[in-house]
């Protein structure tokens, strides 16, 4: 006994979308995108974040191996910031990390080394080779022939013992040694807003070899 699709071949559905189902089906696809890419965002900020830590916390490895060599000091560095015409501290950690400096011409196109990079550090370090700066150096005005023992022993203490200020600033670990030169952390639009001492969206470390974010 014939079907009606038998007799009647035209008659046949063939299965697919509707032109409202295809367009329900993109709509829904945009709205999962819209929903997941934020968090995605978030999540490789977070990646980037951590691997910026393992950076600092080598070249505080580096710091930690310097002083063991000399006597409890830490590499002097007259210059701040630090570029690859004045390179100190991270020189003197070079040997000890088993890495190269960057090379390049200052403002131009430098290349990026790891450890010496922060990942989220989209531009500054491409003009200078560091994304790091060494916070002893603002100290360290002068020659290191012009300082005594005791001059050093007074910056350290900066950075190995707890430090208290007025406005409740409390830094227990005393001062951090190393940390992003800028918020590399945080979006452009909130930096501007954000004023020292809030430390937030930098990564910090402290010569006792510990490693945390700033603002915490």
């Amino acid at each position: 006994m014939n079907t009606d699709n038998e007799t009647n071949p035209g008659s046949f559905r063939y299965p697919g979308f509707s032109l409202i189902e295809l367009l329900v089906s993109i709509a829904i696809i945009a709205v999962l995108i819209g929903i997941l890419l934020p968090a995605l965002g978030g999540a490789m900020g977070s990646a980037r974040s951590v691997r910026c830590q393992a950076n600092l916390r080598s070249l505080v490895t580096g710091l930690q191996m310097y002083r063991d060599d000399n006597k409890g000091d830490i590499p002097w560095a007259v210059t701040f910031p630090h570029t690859i015409d004045n390179p100190e501290p991270f020189l003197a950690l070079t040997s000890y990390l088993d890495v190269s400096m960057p090379q390049g011409v200052v403002g131009e196109d430098v290349t990026r080394l790891d450890p010496f990079v922060c990942p989220s550090d989209k531009a500054y370090s491409s003009l200078t080779g560091f994304s790091y700066s060494y916070r002893p150096a603002s100290f360290m005005q002068v020659s290191p022939e012009e300082w005594s023992r005791a001059d050093m022993r007074r910056i350290l203490k900066l950075y190995t013992e707890p430090q208290s200020f007025g406005a409740g600033l409390v830094y227990p670990r005393g001062f951090a040694v190393l940390s992003d030169r800028y918020r590399f952390h945080v979006d452009e639009k909130r930096r501007a807003d954000m004023r020292a001492p809030d430390q937030t969206g930098m990564n910090l470390a402290y010569l006792d070899g510990s490693v945390r974010k700033g603002g915490k």
